[in-house]
């Protein structure tokens, strides 16, 4: 899948390894990540059969519960969508046929004594599914495509990430009219990348004071939405050009970026706030506090369901990972539950976007206004940003501050991890902020 973490439909892929080559194709297929399973990398339809034959020899609880979880997904897609289990049943078997049709590639290559690489394969499965999807006439229409791009996907994604994508569109023109550089897919190779790369670094940004340039970390968003038009056009057959696959054609990303927390006292300082004065406030407290509370991201926040509460525990299946995480409402995240109950059950929830302009403005009434220092790169110039704590709050703060609280508090890291859902340490350790009166209480401690 393109991308996992999508709150809308996204293209499948298909992938296969052999000779320490890795080849990739677009099915052209796509789905919401909602009904996709990573373990049998087919829509959850696929996995709801699985189960229930199982089930019949091996009637657990474990399998139940999943069963449950399954099927309560599918009813929601059968909800918004009549033909749902028509259109998983026709993807499943195009997926079917996608795998078995690069079986036969490999088998044929294999057969007639040929070195099996991904551009023979690629070849051969172009001509199963791609007859007749090129033209030259299309070739340089760079322009026209990229509006199409953005066009498509206006329904798929929210506004802010259009708004990315027409941000990228602006830079790539002012760069073709400052630096006369002519853009066609055939002109964007490593040389491009260069130029452009440099270009971004050195674009005068305003919202910075004192500063040139945009942040490396911008600058790498761009690159890597760049790369998903690029992709988007080579998987319709808009070009044939494969320079931006290049290693060196990369969204180069920091390692480890300073993240902004909440302190405990500064959530209790949030929770306890009287905003009684202002409804829409006092929702967008409650929101954040509950997904801070249970550590969970937006994305599951905003599928909440009453169903899914099963006595003092939330159990769900995440949607970015489609595992089944449980929440016991104990301890720490306690208080999520009467956040719940003053709501019915039923979340306050708006558009994050607009929840992330509210929430700035709770926290500033609320002062959590400690000054903060973050340190960005631009090249290889280190910038700091200098502002109150609440000009940094966002949705996914919460996780983060929980995260971070919770290993505070002296919680084992893998047993933190069954809250998150996170699979690895290092993944979990992104989140973690402590900071340095942390170190010095807890070595007083010792």
């Amino acid at each position: 899948m393109k991308e996992p973490n999508s709150d809308s439909a996204t293209l499948i892929f298909l992938k296969a390894y052999f000779n320490k080559e890795r080849f990739t194709y677009s099915t052209r297929n796509k789905i919401h990540p909602l009904y996709w399973h990573d373990g049998t990398q087919r829509p959850i339809t696929y996995l709801h059969e699985i189960l229930k034959k199982e089930i019949k020899s091996n009637p657990g609880a474990d399998l139940k519960s999943e069963l449950r979880i399954v099927s309560d997904l599918i009813k929601k897609g059968i909800q918004k969508n009549p033909r749902f289990l028509l259109e998983m049943d026709n993807l499943t078997a195009d997926l079917n046929r996608h795998e078995d049709e690069l079986k036969k590639a490999f088998q044929y290559l294999l057969r007639q004594k040929q070195i099996v690489k991904s551009s023979k394969l690629k070849e051969l499965m172009d001509k199963e599914f791609r007859q007749g999807t090129f033209s030259n006439n299309d070739k340089n229409n760079f322009w026209v495509k990229f509006d199409e791009f953005i066009k498509q996907k206006k329904d798929l994604y929210s506004i802010l990430t259009i708004r990315k994508y027409n941000a990228l569109k602006s830079h790539l023109q002012r760069f073709e009219k400052d630096k006369r550089y002519k853009i066609t897919f055939d002109s964007i190779n490593l040389v491009f990348y260069d130029k452009f790369y440099n270009y971004l670094l050195n674009y005068d940004n305003s919202r910075i004071e004192g500063f040139k340039g945009l942040l490396e970390d911008t600058v790498s968003k761009y690159i890597a939405v760049l790369k998903s038009f690029l992709q988007w056009a080579f998987d319709r057959g808009y070009h044939q050009n494969t320079a931006f696959q290049h290693s060196q054609f990369s969204a180069k990303k920091s390692t480890k970026i300073d993240i902004v927390t909440l302190t405990e006292n500064e959530f209790l300082k949030l929770y306890n706030h009287d905003f009684c004065e202002n409804l829409t406030y006092e929702k967008v407290r409650d929101v954040f506090c509950f997904a801070l509370m249970t550590g969970q991201r937006w994305s599951d926040i905003e599928q909440f369901r009453r169903e899914d509460i099963k006595g003092d525990t939330w159990e769900f299946m995440s949607v970015k990972t489609k595992k089944v995480i449980k929440v016991p409402f104990k301890g720490f995240i306690k208080p999520a539950l009467d956040i719940l109950i003053k709501y019915n059950f039923n979340l306050p929830i708006m558009s994050q976007q607009k929840f992330n302009v509210y929430l700035k403005k709770v926290g500033e009434e609320a002062k959590i206004n400690e000054p903060v220092i973050i340190k960005r790169f631009s090249g290889n110039e280190m910038i700091e940003i200098k502002k109150p704590k609440y000009a940094f709050m966002s949705s996914h703060m919460a996780r983060r501050s929980c995260i971070t609280i919770l290993l505070q508090k002296g919680i084992a890291p893998t047993t933190v991890m069954k809250l998150s859902g996170h699979s690895d340490l290092k993944t979990l350790m992104k989140y973690e902020n402590t900071s340095q009166d942390a170190l010095v209480e807890a070595l007083e401690k010792t």
